[in-house]
């Protein structure tokens, strides 16, 4: 059949694969499998449907879009959003989908923006989750922004949350909030926020 393996594990290039499967001639090949000088390779030449993974009853599971690369788990079309599709898209639009991150007691779990290669740009904003004291941070150019710290006490502008000494133990945004000024040291209850 159409299957053609180099004579070497690692003889084999993006024309000519060491492991290739469909048409032999050129770069038609349907599916080449190569190393290059640090990597190994699998390559679909041709075909709009990228490259797509299927488990038993389940059927496809995840696929790498032909044409842009894109990551869809879960689902085999693209949703078009910023002008452009996500690079990674979970979940078909049924029943539920979500992202487990799960890391060690001590360690950080988190989602990181950036806009550089390097530097503090490369995550110049995040939401971090910190196993070590159970807290949830919100950061924003360069700064944590609000802190919820592990007894749900929240800091807007402010890295250590203060627990009041009222019954009022977190800040809540409705009918009432609570508030601590950290320039005068003062506690205070507001009726109305607007």
């Amino acid at each position: 059949g159409l299957l053609h393996i180099g004579a070497a594990n690692a003889v084999g290039d993006a024309t000519n694969p060491a492991l290739q499967i469909g048409p032999a001639s050129g770069n038609t090949y349907r599916l080449g499998f190569y190393t290059s000088s640090e990597g190994g390779v699998i390559e679909n030449k041709n075909g709009d449907d990228g490259i797509q993974f299927r488990v038993k009853t389940a059927g496809e599971a995840m696929r790498i879009a032909g044409g842009t690369g894109d990551v869809l788990v879960g689902s085999s079309t693209n949703l078009n959003v910023l002008s452009g599709t996500p690079k990674i898209q979970v979940g078909d639009g049924s029943g539920h989908s979500s992202i487990q991150l799960y890391s060690g007691t001590s360690s950080v779990s988190a989602l990181y923006f950036g806009d550089a290669s390097s530097g503090g740009g490369r995550y110049s904003g995040y939401i971090e989750y910190r196993h070590n004291n159970n807290s949830m941070a919100f950061r924003t150019n360069d700064t944590d922004s609000v802190i919820i710290d592990s007894s749900g006490q929240v800091g807007i502008g402010n890295s250590s949350p203060k627990a009041w000494t009222s019954t009022w133990e977190n800040l809540q945004i409705g009918e009432r909030a609570a508030f601590y000024s950290q320039a005068s040291g003062t506690t205070g209850i507001s009726e109305n926020i607007y």
